[in-house]
């Protein structure tokens, strides 16, 4: 006998059963990969460590399965495991900070302190520079006698520049300024003027103009209104707190009477006194976990593209990323992830549709 002949449909079954097992350990590891997705979102949304434990071995069995180590697929893994030990190192971290806290608030509040020298050291800078130019160049002509005055004489940080004549009357003015400005800033009565009404805070630094009149340089240091009413995030107060985290109320000498941690002083008398509050223990943890969890949600957004990507070919497995997407994008807190707090608020950005549905309703 020159040998065995196999029958040819035997061959073709063994075949085509080896192909369904690698589609079928293909489908497997994507599965897994989604449903890592799922988890991570989850993280993101609660910071319970449980589910990382509960990612970690999707992730790793999905990789190791043969089939899915495409090169999406194997990119997908790595991305995902790459998010893993980001929420490992955010759990860390966080666990240390809660440690360290108590000599970390010392320090923080001693770089607050400093923090708010240094910014109005460099205001009061920056008024008076202004003012003197101002008046210099109004008395030698090189600024044109105009009611408006160039844009370009004033600093982002400074809100208002003006000229006032010898009688007290507005030359000339650039900028914007709340309220009318007291009368003896109109005067110069003295270098430095701090003027606050029930709304509003402002500092002004006066310079005598040869020939009469003073030139002036405003800065809006607090403003107060009430909620409900669009509040300007220029003054300095709001500035700081975006810059630094901490929260200042600056106040006359007479308003802040408890706390006062740094004072203005000029000509033997407190233009104004600020007290800080410091970022509390929450606040901080709180800035903390959304850096790591920002970073987290960007990369389950990549890898469920990678997957979608490696799952081109495959129906049921895409039409599984099509499921996982909206699930994770219902799970993931997006307002405070991206901040647009009124595009996912349930008062605002109405639908189209009878409904009446806004996108805040529908990601509640």
């Amino acid at each position: 006998m020159d040998g065995v002949a196999y029958p040819v449909g035997a061959r073709i079954s063994y075949e085509e059963t080896g192909v369904d097992e690698v589609i079928s350990a293909r489908r497997l590891g994507l599965l897994m990969f989604n449903l890592a997705i799922l988890a991570l979102a989850a993280w993101v949304a609660t910071s319970r460590p449980l589910w990382i434990v509960l990612a970690a071995p999707l992730v790793v069995v999905g990789a190791l399965i043969k089939g899915s180590s495409g090169r999406s697929g194997a990119l997908a893994g790595a991305i995902l495991l790459c998010a893993i030990l980001l929420a490992l190192s955010a759990e860390f971290h966080l666990g240390v900070f809660a440690r360290d806290w108590s000599q970390r608030s010392l320090e923080q509040e001693a770089e607050v302190q400093l923090a708010l020298e240094e910014e109005f050291d460099s205001l009061l800078t920056a008024g008076e520079n202004v003012a003197a130019a101002l008046s210099a160049g109004w008395s030698d002509g090189s600024i044109p006698a105009a009611p408006a005055l160039s844009p370009g004489l004033r600093p982002e940080r400074l809100h208002a520049v003006a000229v006032f004549g010898p009688a007290g009357n507005l030359l000339a003015w650039e900028g914007s300024h709340q309220g009318p400005v007291p009368q003896a800033v109109r005067s110069g009565s003295s270098r430095y003027i701090y003027e606050e009404g029930a709304l509003f805070g402002y500092l002004y630094v006066t310079e005598s103009i040869e020939g009469g009149g003073v030139a002036v340089a405003a800065a809006l240091l607090r403003s107060d209104l009430p909620l409900g009413l669009e509040a300007p995030t220029d003054d300095f107060e709001s500035a700081f707190r975006s810059r630094t985290g901490a929260s200042i109320g600056i106040g006359s000498a007479e308003r802040v009477t408890e706390g006062s941690v740094w004072d203005l002083r000029w000509e033997g008398g407190t233009l104004f006194s600020v007290t800080v509050s410091a970022p509390s223990e929450a606040e901080t943890r709180a800035r903390l976990e959304l850096m790591w969890h920002r970073t987290v949600a960007l990369l389950l957004m990549l890898g469920w593209f990678l997957c979608a990507m490696a799952a081109r070919s495959d129906e049921l497995v895409l039409g599984i990323g099509a499921l996982t997407l909206p699930g994770t994008l219902l799970i993931l807190p997006l307002s405070t992830l991206t901040g647009w707090d009124r595009i996912f608020s349930p008062a605002g950005l109405l639908l189209p549709g009878p409904m009446g549905m806004t996108l805040g309703d529908l990601l509640a």
